[in-house]
């Protein structure tokens, strides 16, 4: 048995981490019996203009990948996040995540690809548009709240409320 974590309750005792630590089991395993969903399919990319890193750097058109499994409900709060590692693929057709294997059954699945991750995201491999050339070992260095505002900007375009 795992003790709580320091300053009181365990943390699977939070609001709603019961059922993100049995979706993240899910996704993990490739839970069998999900079939084709409307909304599934290959990636889309969505673009943050004018990113600002944590540590102030500006990143000019930010893309990264995202797809989607399921319907957004009218509220915006049935969505479940989906995170794809840094080098994969956010898709949820079969050639992505794991998620793949993950019905929706209700829920608005939201595969979100990272920003820095493989193309068509913005990394070190793209180009610098300010420069015209490859960014290479110029591309700033984006940390976990980097990634968070990214998925946060896009779920928010989404109309996503609550994850």
């Amino acid at each position: 048995m795992e003790r709580a974590a320091a300053g009181g309750a365990h943390p699977l005792n939070a609001p709603g981490a019961r059922t993100l630590a049995a979706l993240a089991v899910l996704l993990a395993a490739g839970a069998p019996g999900a079939g084709a969903e409307e909304d599934a399919g290959g990636a889309q990319t969505f673009s943050i203009p004018y990113f600002t890193t944590t540590g102030g750097a500006l990143v000019r058109d930010m893309t990264f990948a995202w797809t989607s499994r399921g319907r957004l409900d009218l509220r915006g709060e049935n969505a479940v996040l989906a995170l794809a590692g840094l080098h994969e693929d956010p898709r949820l057709d079969g050639g992505g995540v794991a998620g793949a294997a993950l019905d929706a059954g209700g829920l608005f699945v939201l595969a979100v690809g990272a920003p820095c991750g493989p193309a068509p995201a913005t990394g070190p491999g793209s180009v610098d548009p300010e420069t015209g050339a490859v960014w290479g070992d110029r591309f700033p260095t984006l940390v976990m709240g980097d990634l968070v505002a990214a998925q946060k900007a896009l779920a928010d375009s989404l109309g996503v409320k609550r994850i």
